[in-house]
């Protein structure tokens, strides 16, 4: 680990010696980002949850919709048999 001083601020670097294997999506999408690689690319669990649970939010509300969609044709069926 390499301590290093910017702007009056303490920057802590980790360096890894792991090298990822190689293997056809190594070579077709890249390979892996390691954390020690690329710090300013993560984000904390406290933001992610923030920035994450919507997208699961969204697809909980759209499930309803269908259901209740689905219901009302169902019941506009059974009105006519």
């Amino acid at each position: 680990m390499n301590i290093e001083q910017k702007n009056g601020s303490m920057v802590f670097k980790r360096t890894s010696d792991y090298e990822p294997g190689k293997n056809w999506r190594n070579y077709l999408i890249g390979r892996p980002l390691q954390t020690t690689d690329a710090p300013h690319q993560t984000i904390g669990r406290f933001l992610g949850l923030k920035v994450f649970s919507s997208d699961a939010l969204s697809s909980v509300a759209y499930g309803i919709k269908e259901v209740i969609l689905l219901l009302a044709a169902v019941g506009v069926w059974s009105f006519h048999s």
